[in-house]
């Protein structure tokens, strides 16, 4: 008798638990379980960035992994970061891309504590025209006031658009783009997103066009955990360098 009753009361509890991690997978916008990560719901374009720490990455490979209809559809590469450093894979990284047909991007790692013309430039110097816009990746705010890190963005964007004739993407964290960005006068250019909770508030706004869900995306041909992106279906119309 004991022991049904315990039977009964571990069912219960059982089942109760599974019901709390239902709602809570509710309230998220992933599913599961697809390229090492659960992946939004509504992922209608799927991408990866990548550095050298990926390692060697085999760009065939990525391209042929296929889940369910979903596969890597656009990439972007690390280039430039401050004034004097190149990613040691990016050459190698945007000849295989070509190669594969995988439409891809560069991006520059933002430094504050350097010259925002000098970073311009340096970008404008090693970059050369992509299926993707560039994208200017900042995530540290250093020692510099809102109002000095948002001068210095926008002077950055400036001239990269002034000699390259487009406007970098802006990358960043939901906090750091909630807290400095989205008040700013940068308000209405287009961002992309990382936010690893599971679900994204900013990535409902109309000029946020990506959103990186995960860096912890498993994909073939690629030995190191990768970040996994989702983009809106206008992403191909927004982030193409036309």
């Amino acid at each position: 008798m004991k022991s049904t009753i315990f039977l009964v009361i571990s069912l219960v509890l059982i089942g109760g638990l599974g019901f709390v991690l239902f709602e809570e997978q509710k309230k998220s916008n992933l599913t599961f379980p697809d390229f090492g990560a659960a992946l939004p719901r509504h992922h209608e374009v799927l991408g990866i960035d990548v550095s050298h720490h990926q390692g060697h990455i085999n760009w065939d490979l990525v391209l042929k992994m296929i889940i369910e209809g979903d596969s890597i559809q656009f990439a972007f590469i690390k280039l430039t970061e401050g004034t004097d450093f190149i990613d040691k894979d990016a050459k190698r990284n945007s000849e295989a891309l070509l190669k594969a047909k995988i439409p891809f991007g560069y991006y520059h790692f933002y430094n504050p504590k350097e010259s925002a013309t000098a970073q311009a430039n340096y970008l404008i110097e090693n970059a050369a025209k992509t299926t993707l816009k560039p994208v200017l990746d900042i995530e540290i705010k250093g020692e510099l006031t809102k109002s000095q890190l948002i001068d210095s963005i926008v002077l950055f964007m400036t001239i990269v658009e002034r000699q390259l004739g487009v406007i970098p993407i802006i990358y960043t964290y939901e906090s750091f783009y909630s807290d400095l960005l989205a008040s700013s006068s940068l308000q209405n250019e287009w961002f992309w997103i990382a936010n690893y909770t599971g679900k994204s508030a900013a990535f409902d706004k109309q000029n946020v066009i990506a959103w990186q869900f995960t860096d912890k995306g498993t994909v073939d041909g690629i030995s190191e955990k990768v970040d996994l992106n989702t983009a809106k279906p206008n992403f191909w119309k927004v982030a193409v360098w036309e």
